[in-house]
C-alpha cells in the first residue's frame, strides 16, 4: 500500500513539475519568456528549453528553421515530450527561404537573377516550378507520369554508357543544342533507375554517352527510358528554372510572361526541418511542413500524428549532386505515424525502420518521379521492420516499381494502392520479400488501377533457389490490375475478389526457375476470372486447390463482376442468389460466416458492416451509391466510409436539401443504411439527397458533405 502510494505521489510530482511553453513568430527569443502572454519566437529556442514530460505549444505562423531537438533525459515514468500547434491554428515548418532579388531579362522569355545561397527547389506564388527539363513536361502534371509523353525511349542498339533514341532518334535529332554535362536520369536497370552525367553530345544526334551505370546494377536495355535536366540547354518553357551554383545565377521562364517581381519567390535551401536522435517518447502533432521533413534516427517511442507534409524531399541534381534525395527518415522501435498525409516528393516518401510500430490512415500522392535510389528504394519502404501494422492507408500515383515493400511478422490492412509503379518496369502494389514472408498477413486491401501486379511474395532476382513461406493473402480486392503473384511456398490465399485483371487474377507461379514452387500452398474461397500458375498465360495450378470460384473456367464468356452487386460503385458485396454465397468452406482462421458456410469472395452476404479501405477523412466519404450517379435501384443501400475516429453517425436524407431529416443515428460497427429499416419507400425516377456527420469520442461534430443520386426510370 506503502509503494502503491509513494509511485502515485511521485507520478503526480513528476507530472506537475513538467513544464509548457510558447512559441509565435512575434515573441523573443529570451529565458525570461515562454509563456503564451509573452512567447518565444522560434522553435529552435522554444526546444532548447525542454526537459523530459515538458510541452511546447507553437502559435500560427511560417518557420524557416532547422530544428533539432536535443537529446532529453528521460524520466523514469516516461512522460512524453509534447510540440504541438495551439488549437487549430496553422503551423508551417518551411525548408525554403524567401529570395528578395531583382530581375534582368535575358531573352525574350527568360529572366536572370544572382542570389547569395544554395536552392535546389523552386516556388513562385506557394506553387513549385519545374527544374529544366527535356522533353518538357510540368512538374506534377497527368503528363510528367505518362512515360512516352515525359521520357524518350531507349533503343535496342543502346549499350551501358550509351543511349540511343529509340527509331532512329527522330525525337533527340530535333534538338539543334548539346546537352553534355546535363543530367540524364534514366530507367535503365532491372526495377532501378540512375541518374548520370552526360559526357558526350552533339547537337542534332539521336543519341548521348553517360557515366555507366556498371554489370552491378543489372543493366537492362528493354523497356529502358530517360528525361535530362539540370541543364541550361533545357531552359525553353513557361515554369522552367535552372541554377548554376558555380555563378549563383537562378534563371527562369515566368509563367504567361508575367514579370518575376510579381510572384513570391522561395527556394529550398533545407532538407530537414526537424531532426531527432536518440530521443524517446516524444510526441509531435498538428505540424505542417513545407518543402522539407523529419530525420528520426535511433529514437523509440515516438508519435507523429495529424501532421502534413507538402513537397517533403527533393532532388538535388540542380546542385550536380546525384545521390538520391533525402527522404523522410523514421527509425527506431514502438514508433507511430497516424494520420499524416505526404504529397508531391521526389524520392521515397518514407523510409520506416524498426520493431512494433504502426502506420495508420496516411496518404501518400504524387509521390518519386526521379526514382532515382537504390534496390529496396520505394514508395514507402518498410522493409527493415518486424510486426508493423500498416493499416487503413491510400498510395496514389508514383513512379517507383513498388508501393510498399514490407517486412518481417507485418500487418497489411485495408490500405488502397492505385496508380503505382508509373516510371518503373516490373514491381507490385505491396511487396514482401522472401525473407521476410513468414508471419506476413495481407488482407481486406484494395489494390486497383495499377499496371504491375498486385500483391506478391517474392524471391531475390540473384538466387531465385531462395524462397520464402507461410505468407497470408485473405479478403483482398483486385480490379484493373496484374494478378496477386505469391512466389515461394505454403502460403495461404483464400476469400479474395479480383476481376477485370490482366489476363490472370491470381497467378499461384510454379516456375521453380524464378522461386515458383507452391507445393504446399493453399488457395481457397476465392471469387476471381481466371486462376493459373503462370502470371501472363493460363497454366495448371500447384498446391491445394479447392472452393473457388473461377468465373472463366465455367463459363468461357462469364464475368465475376455480374455476381457483384455493383463493383462500379465499389460494392463489391455478393448478389442475392449469388453462387458465391454459401458455397465455400470454413478454415480456422475465420470462424464467423453469416449463413449456412462461409461466402466465396472479400465479403460476406448479410454482414452489417462493410470494410472499406484507405486513408479517412476527418468527414465521412466515398458514398455508395456515388453522388450524382443515376439509374439506381429503389431498394439500393447507403454505405459509406466513417470518417476518421468516428464514434456515432448521424444521417440525413430526403428528396431536398432543405427537407432533409435524420433519420438514424448509428455506431461505429456498422456502415450500411437500409431505408426500409426506417420506413422510407423510394420512387422512381427521383432524386434523393443523403447526408452523414461524424461524432468523434471528444464529442467534436463533423458535418459531412451532402449526396445525391438519382433512381432507375423504369
Amino acid at each position: 500500500m506503502r509503494t502503491t502510494l509513494f509511485i502515485t505521489l511521485t507520478l503526480i510530482y513528476s507530472i506537475a513539475n513538467c513544464m509548457t511553453y510558447y512559441v509565435s513568430p512575434d515573441g523573443i527569443d529570451h529565458s525570461n519568456y515562454g509563456t503564451i502572454e509573452k512567447p518565444f519566437k522560434s522553435i529552435q529556442f522554444g526546444v532548447n528549453q525542454l526537459s523530459s514530460g515538458d510541452t511546447l505549444i507553437i502559435r500560427s505562423g511560417r518557420y524557416e528553421e532547422n530544428i533539432k531537438l536535443p537529446q532529453l533525459t528521460q524520466n523514469t515514468d516516461k512522460t512524453r515530450t509534447k510540440i504541438k500547434n495551439f488549437e487549430n491554428e496553422t503551423v508551417i515548418i518551411d525548408g525554403s527561404d524567401p529570395l528578395k532579388t531583382s530581375w534582368r531579362k535575358q531573352s525574350d522569355n527568360i529572366y536572370s537573377t544572382k542570389i547569395n545561397c544554395e536552392i535546389w527547389q523552386f516556388f513562385a506564388n506557394n506553387e513549385m516550378q519545374t527544374s529544366a527539363r527535356w522533353p518538357n513536361t510540368k512538374a506534377w502534371s497527368a503528363e510528367m507520369w505518362d512515360k512516352d509523353k515525359s521520357s524518350i525511349q531507349q533503343s535496342k542498339d543502346s549499350s551501358d554508357g550509351l543511349f540511343i533514341d529509340e527509331e532512329g532518334g527522330e525525337e533527340l535529332k530535333k534538338i539543334n543544342k548539346s546537352f553534355k554535362n546535363a543530367i540524364a536520369v534514366m530507367n535503365v536497370g532491372s526495377w532501378l533507375s540512375f541518374a548520370r552525367k552526360i559526357t558526350e553530345h552533339e547537337p542534332k544526334s539521336s543519341s548521348f554517352y553517360y557515366d555507366k551505370v556498371g554489370n552491378r546494377y543489372h543493366h537492362k536495355i528493354a523497356n529502358g527510358s530517360a528525361f535530362i535536366e539540370a541543364s541550361y540547354a533545357c531552359l525553353d518553357h513557361p515554369g522552367e528554372w535552372f541554377f548554376d551554383k558555380d555563378t549563383k545565377i537562378l534563371s527562369w521562364i515566368p509563367p504567361q510572361r508575367i514579370h518575376p517581381s510579381k510572384f513570391n519567390i522561395r527556394g529550398k535551401t533545407r532538407s530537414y526541418g526537424l531532426i531527432i536522435k536518440n530521443t524517446d517518447n516524444v510526441h509531435i502533432q498538428g505540424l505542417k511542413f513545407y518543402a522539407c521533413t523529419f530525420n528520426i534516427m535511433n529514437c523509440d517511442n515516438l508519435i507523429i500524428e495529424n501532421c502534413d507534409f507538402l513537397f517533403p524531399s527533393y532532388s538535388k541534381r540542380m546542385l550536380k549532386i546525384l545521390d538520391k534525395p533525402q527522404p523522410t527518415t523514421f527509425y527506431g522501435n514502438n514508433n507511430a505515424l497516424i494520420n499524416c498525409t505526404f504529397k508531391y516528393a521526389d524520392g521515397t516518401g518514407l523510409d520506416f525502420s524498426g520493431e512494433n510500430g504502426i502506420i495508420e490512415n496516411c496518404l501518400f500522392s504524387q509521390i518519386d518521379y526521379g526514382c532515382v535510389g537504390g534496390l529496396h528504394d520505394c514508395m514507402v519502404n518498410v522493409r527493415n521492420t518486424k510486426n508493423l501494422i500498416f493499416r487503413q492507408n491510400t498510395l496514389n500515383t508514383g513512379g517507383n516499381s513498388v508501393g510498399v515493400k514490407g517486412g518481417s511478422n507485418g500487418l497489411f490492412e485495408l490500405n488502397r494502392v492505385t496508380n503505382q509503379g508509373l516510371m518503373q518496369h516490373d514491381g507490385a502494389a505491396i511487396q514482401v520479400d522472401y525473407d521476410r514472408t513468414n508471419g506476413t498477413i495481407m488482407q481486406k486491401n484494395w489494390i486497383h488501377d495499377h499496371i504491375k501486379f498486385a500483391l506478391r511474395f517474392d524471391t531475390p532476382w540473384l538466387d531465385a533457389t531462395l524462397y520464402g513461406t507461410n505468407g497470408i493473402l485473405r479478403k483482398n480486392v483486385i480490379w484493373n490490375a496484374k494478378p496477386i503473384v505469391p512466389k515461394g511456398d505454403a502460403h495461404f490465399i483464400y476469400n479474395n475478389t479480383a476481376f477485370s485483371n490482366d489476363i490472370v487474377d491470381i497467378a499461384i507461379f510454379s516456375d521453380k526457375k524464378h522461386g515458383g514452387i507452391n507445393e504446399k500452398t493453399v488457395t481457397k474461397n476465392n471469387a476471381i476470372n481466371q486462376l493459373s500458375g503462370a502470371r501472363s498465360s493460363i497454366a495448371s495450378v500447384p498446391g491445394i486447390i479447392f472452393s473457388n470460384y473461377v468465373a472463366k473456367a465455367r463459363k468461357p464468356h462469364d464475368e465475376l463482376s455480374s455476381y457483384l452487386v455493383d463493383p462500379n460503385q465499389l460494392d463489391f458485396r455478393p448478389k442475392k442468389n449469388s453462387p458465391l454465397i454459401d458455397t465455400g468452406t470454413t478454415n480456422l482462421i475465420d470462424s464467423e460466416y453469416h449463413g449456412l458456410a462461409p461466402d466465396i469472395g472479400a465479403y460476406e452476404y448479410g454482414d452489417t458492416n462493410y470494410w472499406m479501405a484507405g486513408y479517412k477523412l476527418a468527414h465521412a466519404s466515398l458514398p455508395i451509391p456515388k453522388s450524382n450517379s443515376t439509374n439506381q435501384s429503389i431498394h439500393r443501400e447507403l454505405i459509406f466510409q466513417q470518417g476518421y475516429k468516428a464514434v456515432r453517425n448521424e444521417i440525413f436524407f430526403g428528396t431536398k436539401i432543405s427537407n432533409m431529416k435524420k433519420i438514424a443515428t448509428t455506431d461505429a460497427s456498422h456502415n450500411i443504411i437500409k431505408l426500409s429499416d426506417f420506413n422510407i419507400t423510394l420512387k422512381k425516377a427521383s432524386k434523393y439527397y443523403w447526408q452523414v456527420n461524424t461524432i468523434k469520442k471528444n464529442r467534436q461534430y463533423i458535418t459531412g458533405p451532402i449526396w445525391n443520386y438519382t433512381t432507375e426510370s423504369f
